[in-house]
């Protein structure tokens, strides 16, 4: 059963053989094929927090 992972920044471009849609991007693995991709970083299981800039934020 595939399953939804975030690559991370740290991810190249391409994530346990698939290519890499971009960061915070989902895409569908096994767990057999995230296993390793997530031990090392490159895929999270949570998708990414929106960062806010501050000096856009201060602007609004």
């Amino acid at each position: 059963m595939k399953k939804a992972y975030y690559p991370t920044a740290l991810a190249g471009k391409s994530v346990a053989g698939v290519p890499n849609p971009g960061e915070g991007i989902p895409i569908a693995l096994t767990e057999q094929q995230a296993e390793h991709a997530l031990r090392q970083g490159y895929l999270s299981e949570e998708p990414p927090t929106k960062v806010v800039d501050d000096k856009k934020a201060k602007k609004a």
